[in-house]
């Protein structure tokens, strides 16, 4: 096999199927981690996870280590089982928010986090030397090994509960849920159950053709729509495997990661990243919280919170890390965590007003460094459109074939303006 792996910002997914998701590809991760000793395994409902799930079983077991399947779980409840003794190492069968076509592969850490950049690699190295080596067995397993018993679930949920507050404190409120379909709307719904509340449930049976389609995190309205219909007095909004979150007010008003963060941080400062908005940070600035921002990844993020002893940090897109959370971000807890401190969410969002922002996406078939003459002057040439305070940005996707271009400004009109303009004369440069 001459095909180079490479890990994106949150391990690799891509088309079910297609290199890198294949059986001989997921064979050879498993082969690697295995000589790490006993791998826990867990997944999403996507149709693709079972035999994905088995190929990486076979190839633990060809190293000589154990793997042990914990079922259908968020990748939160895989990285808190690790942190518990659970196994030496995890990997996580996911495509988190991405279509259910696609899927994928993260690896973590003994302590349950995502790795760092040098183990992450040395491990890409011993996975393309593998893949090189082209010994991954001509048939592979099918079907998932056996689960273990449903201990694995109220773990992953006594581990919720123990980070907040005690007693049904949600008594008398009514909370939509949408789980996207995915891995963990059957905990959120069991969580917020426990707490008191009453729970109006969108998607929270998981099913893998449907997952992430319309719904859930990165299609929020249709839970604030539900939530306006109900009367509920917040609604939670999930993706594909559980690790970020999306906050709905009672008015329907949709919360971000900014907004999140907003609510989370305390002095001296707070952990975003390059996507941050402009309103986000100077909201902060306004009660005496610095904005540090770091590179697109919530292990970044995770990283920079635990080396300054910071509260929270979070990314946009609703990945938030809480400092004293699970080891990996769980939308679930992140959204409960917000509400814990109070449910008037628009008395406790008083001094944050983000900025007018377009994040359009731009599908490449060559990756032209973003330093190129032409991409430079094109940027330029939107930032000075965009005003004084304006920013472009131009990021490379991590996990999909797409360059993502965000501009942000006062003036609504030309923000989207530049956007649109600025998309054309990239897709132009990368088709």
């Amino acid at each position: 096999m001459n095909a180079h792996l490479e890990f994106g910002t949150d391990g690799i997914r891509g088309r079910a199927g297609d290199f890198p998701i294949t059986p001989a590809t997921a064979w050879v991760i498993g082969r690697v981690v295995g000589a790490l000793g006993r791998v826990l395994l867990a997944a999403d409902p996507r149709e693709s996870s079972p035999w994905l799930v088995a190929a990486v079983a076979a190839g633990v077991r060809a190293a000589g280590g154990g793997a042990e399947y914990v079922g259908v779980l968020p990748t939160p409840a895989l990285s808190e089982l690790l942190a518990a003794g659970w196994g030496d190492c995890g990997v996580m069968v996911t495509a988190s928010h991405n279509p259910a076509a696609d899927n994928g592969l993260k690896v973590l850490g003994p302590d349950g986090r995502k790795l760092s950049d040098e183990p992450q690699a040395a491990l890409e190295a011993a996975l393309n030397l593998e893949l090189a080596r082209g010994r991954a067995p001509a048939v592979l397993p099918t079907a998932e090994p056996a689960p273990r018993s449903a201990d694995s679930r109220e773990r992953y949920l006594t581990a919720l509960r123990a980070r907040l507050p005690a007693g049904a404190w949600l008594t008398g409120h009514r909370i939509a849920v949408d789980g996207a379909f995915g891995a963990g709307g059957p905990t959120a719904v069991a969580l917020l159950a426990s707490l008191g509340a009453e729970v109006v449930p969108m998607g929270c049976e998981p099913d893998g053709a449907r997952i992430n389609a319309a719904c859930g995190a990165l299609y929020p309205e249709a839970l604030a729509a539900r939530v306006l219909e109900v009367e509920a007095s917040a609604g939670i909004a999930l993706d594909g495997d559980a690790d970020r979150g999306v906050l709905v007010m009672r008015d329907g008003r949709i919360l971000d990661g900014d907004a999140l963060l907003f609510l989370l941080a305390r002095p001296p400062a707070a952990v975003g990243t390059i996507m941050s908005g402009a309103g986000l940070e100077e909201g902060l600035r306004a009660r005496g919280i610095a904005l540090i921002r770091t590179p697109v990844g919530d292990r970044f993020v995770d990283a920079a919170v635990h080396a300054q002893g910071l509260v929270a940090g979070a990314e946009p897109s609703g990945h938030v890390c809480l400092a004293g959370g699970l080891p990996t971000a769980d939308g679930t807890l992140t959204c409960l965590t917000a509400l814990a401190a109070g449910l008037d969410l628009q008395a406790r969002l008083a001094g944050y007003a983000p900025w007018p922002r377009a994040l359009l996406k731009v599908p490449v078939r060559r990756r032209l460094p973003l330093g190129h003459p032409e991409i430079a002057a094109a940027c330029a040439a939107a930032e000075a459109d965009l005003g004084p305070g304006g920013r472009v940005l131009l990021r490379y996707s991590g996990t999909e074939p797409l360059l993502r271009v965000l501009t942000e400004g006062r003036d609504p009109v030309a923000v989207q303006r530049t956007a649109e303009v600025l998309a054309r004369r990239t897709r132009a440069l990368l088709e």
